[in-house]
């Protein structure tokens, strides 16, 4: 590959990223934002406090994120965990 090629596969990279809905507004961070609260209406008390104290600090965190996909790939990953726990379901 020349220095052109991967200039350009970087700048399309990017484009997506931000086209793409990559970060907070991306459908994984929606959806794990949103799986949360249903979770933690389910949950019994301290589990439910503790879901949206962690949720307001991932939201947090990812405002400081400047990767928009790693923000996405980590709701992501979140929301697998949140689909797993016996207390959500």
């Amino acid at each position: 590959m020349t220095d052109k090629t991967i200039g350009w596969s970087f700048v399309a990279a990017l484009i997506c990223g931000a086209a793409c809905g990559g970060g907070m507004e991306s459908q994984a961070c929606k959806d794990y934002f949103a799986a949360v609260e249903t979770c933690a209406a389910k949950a019994p008390a301290p589990k439910g406090d503790i879901l949206r104290k962690m949720a307001a600090t991932s939201k947090e965190g990812f405002a400081k994120n400047s990767n928009p996909m790693a923000v996405s790939e980590s709701c992501k990953g979140m929301l697998t965990s949140l689909q797993a726990d016996p207390d959500c379901k």
